[in-house]
């Protein structure tokens, strides 16, 4: 189907970040396109019900065409819950955490892993790391920090622990991803690591 054919769709719920549609045209590039899209007819219209982010790999890959499916499904109400369902059921899902960190170090051994392409470089430092992780021995602290503020708040003294947090490689993973997933949901990407922390406790709590 050619590109120029298919018309976005306003009520996307998903949204595509630069990092994202580069990370997807780097894998259309060396993969080919594994994965169809998914539009439906419009009138004398095509617009899209799954598949944005690979369309708009595609097109940064200057492609003229994409393979496509034409959904039957006509009604409105029916394409919104399809493209809900769609986005939702990816996240939905979890990661085999041994068998991800196989994979990275197999791919990492035969120069494969390339940061800019799925991951951080300080992500797939972590993954790669062996054993479990042990940080300073100072309270609140959190992956990336090397103090911990204490009672004087915000750039307090650090305050000593009674014993050091001890974390599997996969544990600090899901603390990073959460702070990630804060930054996201407050627009600040600077969000100091601790603060997002703090955040996620309170919401936690409350």
């Amino acid at each position: 189907m050619e590109t120029r054919l298919v018309r976005p769709n306003k009520h996307n719920v998903r949204k595509h970040g630069k990092p994202d549609v580069r990370a997807l045209s780097l894998s259309l590039n060396e993969h080919g396109q594994q994965t169809p899209i998914v539009v439906a007819r419009e009138k004398d219209d095509l617009v899209l019900l799954a598949g944005e982010g690979t369309l708009d790999a595609a097109l940064l890959l200057e492609w003229d065409h994409v393979a496509a499916v034409i959904s039957d499904i006509d009604e409105e109400g029916q394409q919104r819950l399809y493209m809900l369902r769609d986005n939702r059921t990816a996240e939905l899902s979890g990661w085999n955490l041994d068998e991800l960190e196989r994979s990275m170090r197999s791919l990492n051994d035969a120069g494969m892993l390339e940061p800019a392409q799925l991951w951080e470089g300080y992500e797939i430092k972590a993954f790669l790391s062996s054993g479990t992780w042990t940080p300073p021995t100072t309270s609140s602290y959190v992956p990336g920090t090397t103090t911990a503020s204490g009672g004087g708040g915000e750039g307090g003294p650090s305050v000593p622990m009674s014993a050091p947090i001890r974390l599997t490689v996969a544990e600090r993973n899901v603390i990073e991803a959460a702070v990630l997933e804060v930054r996201c949901s407050e627009r600040d990407p600077e969000i100091r690591e601790g603060r997002a922390v703090e955040l996620i406790c309170l919401n936690f709590l409350a």
